[in-house]
């Protein structure tokens, strides 16, 4: 499993944390509380395990919701919950276990989710702008994590801020040009400071943030983790509703929203980077393959703390 960060990569980061007096970890596991994941109690249902549920799939991007829902639950939720904008969206045929609801019945029933999912495939058309107004008027307790075009949608409303801010219990996972969207800016600007931009992410919008990309940072307003696992054959679509999908099912089995983040970040890449041992290269290394290494990963690793 690679787990190394280039020499220059990684002194650049260390230099602007630094020049912002922060103190830079490395992602690693020894830190990590995922050993909470191991179900050695013999009495136990589906209802242990939480249930998570993701809005999105708008026409023409059910793939989406589709990765991020095999996901969750390859990686052990108890439950998931596909609430589609688009009326057409079917039952996904390669995973039955998946399971359909409206987005209003969600909202409506949303104390039955531990973690609820914004964006794989959501669209900015109306009905995903109504949506998002909903829950930002409700508040509810519930744990968040917003990707892709909710990301979009919160940063082209300025309006919306503030009750985003408030809203409690959330992770933020952009990449660089969704990042400069949501702080206004050029996507060149978050790339040469990325330090200071995942800190402003976290503290302006309160969450816990992940900026993607290679060396991914993650931030929860106290301490920041650069991940040294992944690889370009992450460069495709679908990989970022696949890691949702991973930091979802931690969150729902019980792991508190940093440890959730930290561990699918570095797992998502990890997986990746196996991948890369079973073929030379690092051409169609696909999200469904992804999924699939991230849970022999999982189990393997706590396994080994057995």
């Amino acid at each position: 499993m690679k787990t190394q960060i280039h020499a220059s990569t990684y002194k650049q980061i260390l230099a602007q944390a630094k020049a912002l007096k922060i103190t830079v970890f490395k992602n690693d596991l020894e830190n990590i509380g995922y050993t909470q994941l191991l179900r050695n109690k013999l009495n136990t249902n589906k209802g242990d395990f939480g249930t998570v549920g993701i809005i999105g799939g708008a026409r023409s991007m059910h793939g989406s919701m589709y990765l991020a829902g095999r996901a969750a639950m390859s990686c052990g939720a108890g439950r998931v919950v596909l609430a589609s904008l688009d009326d057409e969206f079917g039952f996904d045929l390669l995973m039955p276990e998946l399971l359909t609801a409206k987005p209003k019945d969600i909202l409506k029933h949303i104390e039955n989710y531990a973690v609820v999912v914004i964006g794989p495939g959501l669209s900015q058309e109306d009905g995903a702008h109504k949506l998002l107004e909903k829950i930002l008027d409700l508040q509810p307790a519930t744990k968040f994590v917003f990707d892709a075009d909710a990301l979009n949608l919160i940063a082209a409303n300025s309006k919306w801020h503030y009750q985003f801010r408030a809203l409690p219990n959330k992770i933020i996972t952009p990449h660089p040009k969704e990042a400069s969207r949501l702080l206004n800016c050029s996507t060149k600007q978050i790339m040469d400071s990325r330090v200071e931009s995942v800190k402003k992410l976290s503290e302006y919008y309160n969450s816990v943030t992940v900026l993607k990309g290679y060396a991914s940072l993650l931030y929860d307003g106290k301490e920041l983790f650069i991940n040294p696992t992944g690889n370009p054959g992450l460069s495709n679509a679908g990989q970022g509703d696949a890691l949702c999908g991973i930091i979802s099912a931690f969150i729902a089995q019980g792991m508190p929203l940093f440890d959730s983040l930290r561990f699918g970040v570095f797992v998502h890449g990890a997986a990746a980077d196996e991948l890369t041992t079973q073929f030379p290269g690092l051409i169609g290394i696909l999200a469904s393959d992804v999924i699939k290494k991230s849970r022999e990963l999982i189990n393997q690793l706590i396994c080994r703390k057995k």
